[in-house]
């Protein structure tokens, strides 16, 4: 990746006497005039007076929920240490522009209390806004070599059932090039979430869900010294995270995995290293990136869902102008064929770090630096047959159209699946006068035409 040399900043106060100006993407500037400038490797047109701007952007919230989906996120809320702004700015964007998923991975939170004071706001946020309780609960093991920022998960337990939260890998090392000695590999070891989506529904069913924080990109690019350590961390951090997903999918072949997180990896090789495609199963030859090429450890490949959407939707970061994906959602096949949706909340990248933003608790937007993916999931509905007893009718004539209604109704929830057919017999059951085609169930309810032929003389059937 060669940094988009092409880029040309407008430095809206590079002049004396000018005013800077602070706008969020998607605005188009007009009567830009001034000296071009090269500073610190960017082009720079120093505007003689302040230009035109078209109107800034609003947030962009993803879609709700559908009935019988579930949706799985990723958030990193940059440094959360529980600052009261940030943790109510957080608490509205999960509300009001995530649409409260049903679970989200967190990245760079300070630990388990800051995490669960983010939950209480949410709850009670929903709550006084006339809401039903989330019932959101907060998880989060602390790595074992310390730090400010940590991965954990916020579960709404009025939907999900919380079965185990395991940090894995935890013990991992790498040889430090410059050393060949051991060093630690996982920062923040990934946590592993297994979950049960509607657990007291007609459908409950088992999810894996590990959310993921890797190393950054910070020194990749020096020839020599720290360099050689970060792209061989970077790498030795993609297999193991390959490792433990193909571990994952291999002793649990009947349930999805789904992996999220902030991997600090663009969905394309970028010539260093490519952990994406090592977590993927589709490692890049040799020739391709300056470490060795990594060993395919994925079996079936997983799928990254970063991949499907539009090209000029693949981002969830801004870096110096330059929009990226750092923020990936990577399922397993059978996840994926349950994938109904995925979209990117768009509340913080295309934003400025402006105070009238940061400092604003009733504003969601730059409560971090990272927008937030969201992924909406379907399992598919166990096939079943129920017979119902007969109920009798009694027709005064026949040669009519009749409407045939079935109401049908679950312990929890309006029924909006599978289909109901009705068939017309004699009150004694032996003669068959004739069946609907299957009526799809609605709102609970099922009704199908069928014509009583003129042959039947009336009475019950």
């Amino acid at each position: 990746w060669d940094e988009n040399p092409e880029k040309i900043m407008i430095d809206s106060d590079g002049l004396a006497g000018s005013t800077r100006l602070s706008v969020t993407s998607n605005v188009v500037f007009s009567g830009v005039t001034g000296p071009l400038d090269f500073t610190f490797g960017d082009y720079k047109i120093l505007p003689e007076t302040t230009p035109a701007t078209s109107e800034n952007m609003a947030p962009q919230p993803v879609r709700e929920m559908l009935p019988g989906e579930f949706t799985v996120a990723g958030f990193n809320i940059e440094n959360f240490s529980n600052n009261a702004v940030q943790r109510q700015k957080a608490a509205l964007a999960i509300r009001s522009v995530m649409r409260s998923p049903d679970i989200i991975g967190l990245i760079e939170i300070l630990d388990l209390a800051s995490l669960e004071a983010l939950a209480a706001q949410i709850n009670g946020d929903a709550i006084a806004a006339g809401d039903p309780d989330p019932g959101y609960e907060a998880r989060l093991i602390p790595a074992p070599a310390g730090g400010t920022q940590n991965v954990g998960f916020l579960v709404k337990t009025s939907r999900i059932q919380i079965d185990s939260v395991v940090q894995e890998r935890a013990g991992d090392t790498f040889i430090n090039p410059n050393t060949g000695l051991p060093e630690n590999l996982h920062d923040r070891p990934p946590l592993v979430l297994t979950a049960t989506v509607d657990p007291a529904g007609p459908n409950p069913r088992q999810v894996i869900v590990v959310v993921n924080h890797l190393r950054s990109f910070i020194g990749i690019e020096l020839v020599a010294g720290d360099g050689v350590r970060v792209r061989a961390k970077r790498k030795a951090q993609a297999e193991a995270t390959a490792e433990l997903l193909q571990q994952l999918q291999n002793a649990n072949p009947t349930t999805p995995v789904i992996s999220i997180g902030d991997y600090n990896a663009f969905e394309f090789n970028d010539g260093f290293t490519d952990p994406i495609s090592v977590i993927k199963g589709t490692p890049r030859p040799d020739d391709e990136v300056v470490v060795d090429e990594s060993p395919d450890l994925v079996n079936p490949d997983f799928i990254n869902l970063t991949d499907g959407l539009q090209p000029g939707d693949r981002y969830s970061f801004v870096f110096e102008g330059t929009p990226q994906t750092l923020d990936h959602v990577i399922i397993n096949e059978l996840a994926f064929s349950m994938v109904q949706d995925y979209q990117i909340a768009r509340n913080n990248a295309d934003f400025p770090e402006t105070s009238d933003l940061t400092d604003d608790p009733t504003r969601s937007e730059r409560s971090s630096d990272h927008d937030m993916p969201v992924a909406y999931f379907k399992f598919p509905i166990r096939a079943t047959t129920t017979t119902v007893p007969d109920v009798d009718v009694t027709y005064a004539s026949a040669g009519q159209n009749v409407i045939l209604t079935a109401n049908v109704s679950a312990d929890i929830n309006t029924v909006n699946e599978g289909t109901v057919t009705f068939t017309v017999t004699t009150q004694d059951g032996s003669t068959t006068i004739g069946t609907t085609s299957p009526a799809a169930v609605s709102n609970g309810s099922a009704s199908a035409n069928f014509f009583l032929p003129g042959s039947v003389l009336p009475q019950t059937l």
